[in-house]
Formats: structure tokens, sequence, C-alpha cells
């Protein structure tokens, strides 16, 4: 591969929104920093050779405000503003260059270096290109005809999305749709019968192999509460399904070798009102159900489930106890478990569950279905709640806690968010290295840290929003680029979080009218987020579907590429 391809395809998957290639010295860091740090470089590898007579220079199309460009070469940065740059440092004959992007452009554009990687041929360069561009966003209408869709849910398959979502027509359906950066989306397609489906109870995930579940949750004649149905092959086009159990809660994940556990909370038996929780491993086939908390007392509520590794898992849920008999009893103490899971041990497969907080008594319960985990990537596997301080009416607070396993051991809990108030909700995500973001809000903003999780040190808290909003999702790029999706009011949002420089862009409104649930997921690069929303389609709209139902409100399934390209 040439120079020139090999640099476009780097910076073609290259960050959405800051750097492809080192960190350079910021602005006005092309002639200080160039000389030295020129003429160290010039000393080793890919120098050249005679005297150092020639420079580099190209165009800059695009670019609405300033970006930092560095030739990873000899380490040199310049800042730019205009349609013009040119590197200071002088290079000799055969020396090697590579530029590459310092920083994000302001405004967070998309950015992208062309022919910016070669060898001096005794003569200046001069045809290194800057091309930028706003980012790019695409609106679709993912369903067709004139049903009823709701509840999309995303996943990353391999190398594209998809996504899958409730469709009420004649019967009661799940439909899905894939995506891909290069072809965009394919056709719609029916997935299975869901007759008795409970609103917003589907999943679905997937790993890097191409291998991905879609469970649901649904009622049954003669039956009363929710059972949990899911497929039985890794082949996402199946209609083939089995049911997993009578569920109030559940949730479920992949590996990269397609194995599944599926976790989910039931009655202990048809007359107990004890709630525990039991799971189902898949390795090819289902393995039969188990129970999996070890405690006899009191109920299991909201599980989480992660993968930690293949065939090993972490599993963390909420756990109540009551006070005494009467059916106004509430718990005076809700706590958060968790057990781990080895699928190659012969028996034994979990560790016993145990408590990683230290709330107790009185106002300390668990925010509901406040509970989060997710794996650094050094293997880290960390657990986040909002759990209350034991005190109770105005003085009822809600931190972001975080507890993390290391050698076999959970830490005592880390408050992340500093927040002094009540807080409602919080989703944390791994990033390079043993780095997490966590997202949260207090019930009036919402707020953004990065945390270390070798060192237990978070960032200060950067506002994100100065009014309520929910957090739905978020996903991250190969570069550690995240989006995040937002509900508030009626309304969804998006932000993009820049890794490099710890920043994010300004939060911005993706739907026209009454909004349901947004999901988010990344490709290298693109990121796409779906949601539904209940929009006016009379034949008057621009959004009018043809053929037009009586009914010409309905909601409808959407979808926003932001794209590299």
């Amino acid at each position: 591969m040439n120079n020139m391809n090999k640099n476009v395809l780097a910076l073609a998957v290259c960050s959405l929104l800051t750097a492809c290639g080192g960190s350079g010295g910021g602005s006005g860091g092309g002639a200080a920093g160039g000389e030295t740090g020129g003429e160290t470089g010039g000393e080793t590898g890919g120098a050249g050779t005679g005297p150092k007579d020639y420079t580099l220079s190209g165009s800059v199309s695009g670019l609405t405000g300033t970006l930092d460009l560095i030739n990873t070469s000899n380490q040199e940065t310049v800042s730019i503003a205009g349609n013009s740059f040119a590197f200071s440092q002088k290079l000799a004959n055969q020396a090697q260059y590579d530029i590459n992007l310092a920083s994000a452009a302001d405004g967070q554009q998309l950015c992208e270096v062309i022919d910016g990687s070669g060898v001096v041929a005794a003569a200046s360069v001069t045809d290194i290109e800057i091309v930028c561009r706003d980012w790019a966003a695409i609106a679709t209408i993912l369903n067709s005809g004139t049903a009823e869709a709701r509840y999309p849910k995303i996943a990353r398959v391999d190398d594209a999305l998809e996504v899958v979502w409730f469709d009420r027509q004649i019967g009661a359906w799940l439909f899905k749709r894939a995506y891909d950066a290069a072809n965009g989306w394919g056709d719609a397609s029916f997935y299975a019968s869901v007759d008795g489906y409970r609103a917003n109870g589907h999943k679905v995930v997937a790993n890097s192999q191409g291998e991905s579940m879609v469970v649901y949750k649904s009622t049954r004649p003669h039956y009363g509460g929710e059972f949990i149905y899911a497929s039985n092959s890794l082949d996402i086009s199946t209609s083939n399904f089995t049911e997993h159990g009578r569920s109030y809660d559940y949730d479920i994940d992949i590996d990269d070798q397609g194995h599944v556990l599926l976790v989910w909370v039931k009655s202990d038996n048809l007359v107990s009102t004890e709630k525990s929780v039991y799971y189902k491993y898949f390795d090819g086939s289902w393995g039969s159900e188990v129970k999996l908390e070890t405690n006899t007392t009191g109920d299991a509520k909201h599980p989480v489930v992660k993968f930690t590794g293949n065939g090993t898992a972490v599993v963390a849920w909420a756990f109540a106890t009551h006070p005494g008999p009467g059916p106004s009893a509430g718990p005076i103490y809700d706590g958060v478990q968790v057990a781990s899971f080895d699928a190659s041990k012969a028996s034994n497969k979990w560790t016993a569950d145990s408590s990683i907080d230290t709330a107790n008594g009185g106002c300390a319960q668990v925010v509901d279905r406040s509970i989060d985990i997710d794996v650094t990537e050094n293997g880290t596997p960390t657990v986040a709640w909002m759990q209350g301080n034991g005190q109770c009416g105005g003085a009822y607070k809600q931190p972001l806690q975080i507890s993390k396993l290391e050698q076999s051991t959970w830490s005592a809990p880390i408050n992340i968010s500093g927040v002094d108030t009540s807080s409602s909700s919080a989703k944390i995500l791994a990033l390079t290295g043993n780095k997490i973001l966590a997202v949260f809000n207090d019930s009036i903003k919402t707020f953004a840290k990065t945390c270390d999780m070798t060192t237990d040190t978070c960032t200060g808290a950067t506002e994100l929003a100065a009014e309520f909003r929910e957090i739905q999702s978020l996903a991250k790029d190969n570069n550690n680029n995240v989006m995040a999706a937002w509900i508030g009011g009626d309304n969804a949002y998006v932000n993009r979080y820049d890794a490099v420089n710890d920043s994010w862009s300004v939060m911005s409104k993706i739907n026209n009218d009454t909004v349901g649930n947004a999901e988010i997921a990344a490709l290298d690069g693109d990121f796409v987020v779906t949601w539904s929303e209940y929009r006016d389609l009379s034949p008057s709209s621009s959004l009018k579907i043809v053929p037009l139902s009586v009914a010409t409100n309905r909601w409808t399934v959407f979808a926003k590429e932001f794209k590299t390209q």
C-alpha cells in the first residue's frame, strides 16, 4: 500500500471529533517547538540526506475555525485558520513526513488530511490538503406502511448496526433493519410475531463476530405475569423462540465467542412472594434454569449483566429486605448485590453474591433501575448505582457510587458524582485504559465526568444541560469518542464527547414532535441514534407516508446517522 492510500484510509476511520495522530504543541507551536523537535527527529530514522532545503505546505478548505496539525515524523506542530498552511521546519531530500490532526477543529467540525504522508523527492511538498466539513446528519424513517412503530433497540453486529422495533399492523410483530456505513440502510424485514408483547420489553445484544440475539417479554394465555422469550439460534433472522420463565425484570449480554447469559427476576414459586435472580446460559443451546441468588430473605430487582471475557461475567442487582408483615410494609433497605460467573467451572460457576454498598437502613434505597455496569479496557469490572445516604425527608440524597472488582475483591463505594442533591439516573461507559465516563443528573441539571479507576480520581463535573435530561444511551467509536442520547420532556438530544480534548459538544435536539425512547450505537467513526416519535403524517406534512391511514398521527421509528463522510 502506498503512503497516500495508507494515510487516507487511516483518516477515513479516524475519530469524528478528535486527533488522528499524536498530540502536538497546540496553537503557535510550529515555529518554536518545531526547531527543537525537528532537529531531534532529524537525527533518527527518516531524516533524509543532504541539506535541509525543502518545506511542507498545502491548502485548507471548509475550515470555519482553527485547527492544529502535526508532522509526526519530527513532532513539529502548526496552527491553521485560513485557506493554506506551511510548516516552518525544513526537511532534507528523502526525509519522511506524516501529517495528522493534532486537535479537533473548533466547533468539532470533521476534518481529514489528504496526501499527508510521503518522502521528500528533491522538491518542496505543496499538495497536502486539509478538507473540513460540518457534521452531517440525515434522518431516516425506518418503518413503512401505516402501522404503529415504537421502542427501537440498536446493537452493533460486527461491521454493521441492526435496529429491532415493535410494529403493530394486523398483528403484533418485531421488525428489524440493518445499516452499514458504505451502503446505508437495508430493507425492513419481519423478525417475529410477539402477541402478548409487553411495552418496551425487547432487547438486542451482539458481538464483533456478527452474532446477535433478541429477547422479549410477553404474556401467555391463561397465565398471569410476563415471560421472557429468546431466539434459539444466534442467527438474528430466525423467528424460532423459546420461553425462558416468568419474569418481572431481566437483562442479557453476549461475548465474542457467542455465549449468552440471560438473568431475570421471578417469584421462587407460584405461591411465594419472594423474588429472586435466576439465569440461563447459552453455549450453542440453552442450559437449564438455575437460581443464582443465595440470599433467602427479601426481594431482588433490576439485574444487570456484563461479560468480562469469554465465558466469564458479572451480574449486579438491587436487593431489599422487609421490616415486617403487612401489605403496607415497604423495604427498609435497598442494597446492591454482585456475583461473578465462570462457565469453565464444572460446578459452582457463581461466586456467592455479596453486598458492595455500605449504606444501611432508613432511606438508603438504591434508585430504581439506576444500576449500570461496564468493564474497562484493562479488564476491571465496574458497577455504578445511585445510593441513598440513610437520611429521610428533605435531607434525602442519592449520589452516584461506583465499586470495582480487583483481585477478586470489590472496592468500597467511591462517590463519583459529588452532587449533594437527589440524583435520579446515571450511566457509565468504559474508555481507553482504566478510565470510565460517567454521566448523571441531579433532577435539575445533567453532568459528565471522566474517572481513572487506577487512581480513583475524576475530572470536575462538566455541565451538559442546565435542565433535566434523562440519560438514555451511550456509545463510543474505536477512538473512544462518545455520543450520548438524552430525553428531556418531549424531546430527544445528542451530545458528542471528544476523548483527546476531554470536551463535549453543545447538546443538539434531534426530534420534531413528542418522542419516545432513544438508543445509540457506533461503527468506526459513524454514530447512529434511533428513537420513536409521535408525528403528524397528514397529507400536508412533509413527512407523509403513502399509503396514509385514516389516523394520520401515529408513532414512527426514526434514525439519524452522524457520519464522517
